[in-house]
């Protein structure tokens, strides 16, 4: 017997040595597209048979539930626990019909739906997938090495998770480890969202710096010596909006300059340039509006940047800022300086006033 036990748990071992080897991208593709849609008010739907019917049921209750942090129920519905519903359609529409009709009535365009088959050859799992992607739901199939017959709908599945198994026990003791890990990761996302955006609707204080921030960073120098640099619309409509719902933008930039002060200038936003030491100048502006840090945002992409953010109740870094100033910030943009950043940021922050 033992040495059956010792086979058995260095099988588990080994397919969980494999699934990270090849799926760790995939688990947390999974993660951020359940994330996604818990942050847009959709629900996660799952299914499967047998032990795979278990697994969904489980996984539902770590949403409905808790996983590990306090925090508040997260929609998720197992489609196999109303057996009433099961027995009905299986009864007057055929079993292969038992989650297609489900889904049906019950998913919405932006929900994520997991079908989960270790054999890849359950029917009703198929056509629950084809009907999911037909309502306009994120697709997601847990299976074992091979998929199955899954495989001839693959066009219909957004994202495969193939763990590389085909022994059914290992299957689903690695779909459970991977429910596990998602729940956890999409549990912290989810909150960490909601965390943010409490203390992004505390901001009363834009701060910017110009170059690298308002601007692509670089410098059109004339044959007069006469600079000019490259801005975004964008950035300034998004400024615009920050500036009418009563926050305040500033720009403190150590770049002594006329095009800085044209810029800001045209903006409508004091221009504070030619500044050595921009944390100094920060406190000194939060003073005189009788600030606290939480209440303020600061927007930098270099190292003079850092303290400031740092400071700041929510200090972001640009996409293209240098690496230790993307370590001091609260948060990254997704845009880089002068393509857009400074926009982001203003529907983070005015997303979480209105929302």
């Amino acid at each position: 017997m033992q040495a059956q036990i010792v086979a058995e748990l260095q099988e588990h071992q080994d397919t969980i040595g494999k699934l990270l080897e090849t799926q760790k991208e995939i688990i947390e593709r999974i993660a951020k597209v359940m994330a996604e849609a818990y942050a847009t008010r959709n629900k996660v739907v799952l299914f499967g048979n047998g032990g795979s019917s278990a697994d969904a049921q489980h996984i539902a209750a770590e949403f409905m539930g808790r996983y590990k942090m306090e925090r508040g129920a997260m929609a998720a519905l197992a489609l196999t626990t109303n057996s009433s519903i099961v027995t009905a359609i299986g009864n007057d529409f055929g079993f292969e019909h038992s989650f297609e009709r489900q889904v049906e009535g019950l998913v919405n365009s932006g929900d994520v739906v997991i079908g989960i088959s270790t054999s890849g050859k359950a029917e009703n799992v198929k056509l629950g997938l084809l009907k999911a992607k037909e309502k306009g739901a994120t697709t997601i199939f847990f299976t074992g090495e091979t998929g199955g017959k899954m495989q001839e709908i693959a066009d219909a599945i957004d994202i495969f998770l193939h763990v590389p198994s085909e022994n059914t026990p290992r299957i689903q003791e690695a779909h459970m480890v991977v429910g596990h890990i998602v729940s956890g990761l999409v549990e912290q996302e989810v909150f960490a969202r909601k965390n943010m955006a409490s203390n992004l609707a505390k901001i009363k204080l834009v701060a910017l710096d110009f170059d690298g921030v308002l601007t692509d960073n670089r410098v059109l120098v004339s044959s007069d010596g006469t600079e000019n640099v490259l801005c975004s619309r964008e950035d300034s409509f998004g400024i615009d909006l920050l500036k009418k719902s009563g926050i305040e933008v500033i720009v403190i930039s150590k770049e002594k300059n006329e095009v800085v002060e044209q810029r800001c200038g045209k903006l409508g936003i004091p221009c504070l340039n030619g500044i050595d030491e921009k944390y100094a100048c920060l406190v000194e502006e939060m003073q005189k509006r009788n600030l606290q840090g939480q209440q303020v945002c600061f927007v930098g992409n270099d190292v003079p940047d850092e303290e400031c953010i740092k400071a700041a109740g929510f200090g972001v870094a640009v996409a293209d800022a240098t690496e230790s100033t993307v370590q001091a910030a609260d948060y990254v943009t997704k845009k880089k300086g002068g393509q857009g950043a400074v926009r982001e940021v203003a529907d983070l922050i005015l997303g979480a006033y209105h929302g």
